[in-house]
This record gives structure tokens, sequence and C-alpha cells, in this order.
């Protein structure tokens, strides 16, 4: 019994502070955020983290010593749980919303009652990649967060972000990945091979 008990506190624990954070995110993402979605919903997660944390710490100093340290430790462990629920749904679903050029295609074909493909190619180059900005948000994107600098006219990558590179470009080898988006060109092997044949795209074996 006590341990069915122990098991409805924890999860009722999770479920209060997945509430308070994915709140703080909410807030943060509408009134502070500074454009950069997947960046401002790790602001706004990790601020929310630290004032619930605090606030956690200060209930638990206020309890017997004998029991503070038990009822520190099952807060945080919810709010830990808690904190990576939310960053799951976080990079889950507004953050693939924000990159998603798969939604952004089929936005377009619900909007037409569908297209040819040479019209979709067209309109994601013109309507996506151009109207939108799509290279200069992402780059201005990596300027912001140091990946990137703008010196003597052209845009040089910075020892953080050949860091970063060097990280995903191991990840991609030891996931089996392909490695097409973070190489050069020459050196990269294409995820897949299309080929287009009456208006049809087929995949290339």
């Amino acid at each position: 019994m006590k341990f069915f008990v122990s098991i409805v506190k924890a999860s009722l624990s999770v479920v209060l502070f997945s509430v308070l954070l994915f709140f703080g995110y909410i807030v943060y993402l509408n009134f502070f955020a500074s454009g950069f979605l997947f960046y401002d919903g790790l602001i706004g997660l990790c601020i929310t983290f630290i004032l619930i944390l605090v606030v956690i710490l200060l209930y638990a100093h206020k309890q017997n010593k004998k029991d503070s340290q038990s009822v520190a430790k099952e807060l945080f462990l919810g709010l830990l749980s808690g904190l990576f629920l939310v960053y799951s749904f976080h990079i889950t679903f507004p953050t693939v919303i924000n990159r998603g050029i798969s939604l952004y295609v089929i936005s377009r074909l619900d909007a037409h009652g569908g297209q040819k493909i040479n019209a979709i190619r067209d309109d994601y180059l013109s309507g996506y990649v151009d109207n939108y900005s799509t290279v200069c948000r992402r780059i201005d994107e990596q300027v912001s967060s140091g990946n990137v600098v703008f010196k003597d006219g052209r845009y040089h990558i910075t020892q953080k972000g050949q860091r970063i590179l060097s990280f995903l470009q191991g990840v991609s080898f030891l996931t089996g990945q392909s490695d097409y988006y973070i190489k050069e060109t020459g050196q990269a092997h294409p995820p897949l091979h299309y080929d287009v044949r009456n208006g049809q795209c087929r995949r290339v074996e």
C-alpha cells in the first residue's frame, strides 16, 4: 500500500511540475521571446526550472531537518521529470513546425488543391527560401548563438561552431545517419536519391 501511495504521489508531482513548467514556457514564448523559437523555448524552460527549484529549496528548508532532504529529493525528481517532458514537447512539436519544410510543402498543397512537382519545387524556392528569408534567419540564429561571425564581408564559423559541427558529425557517424547536411558536398553521401518520372517522385535505389 505504501508503495502504491508513493507512486501516486510521484506521478502527481510530475504532472504538477510539468504544468508549471509548461505555463512558464508558454508565458516566456508569448511575452519575452527574441524570435528564435528553439533558443527561446530553452531559456524559458531554464528560467522556470530555476524559479521552481528555489521555491522547493525554501520549502524544504522550513521542514524538519529529518524530513527536509527526502522532501527536497522527491520534489526535485518530480521537477526534473517534468522538465524532460516539456523539453520533449518543445523539440518534437513547436521546433519541428517552425523549421518544417515538409509542413510547408503540404500546407501549400492544401492551399492550392494539389500541385505538380515543378510547381511544388518553384513554390518552395520562391515562397520558403526567398520570401521567408530562411537562410538569413538561420544565419542570424547562428550568429546569436556564437557559432558564426561576420568578418571582412564574409560569414565565418567560430571555434565554438567547429566544435559543435565536429560533435554532430561524430553523432552522424555513430548512428549511421547521412552526413549530407554537415559535410562539404563532394565529401558527403546524399541520404536518398530521387528522380521524377511522369510527374511523380520515385526513389532511385
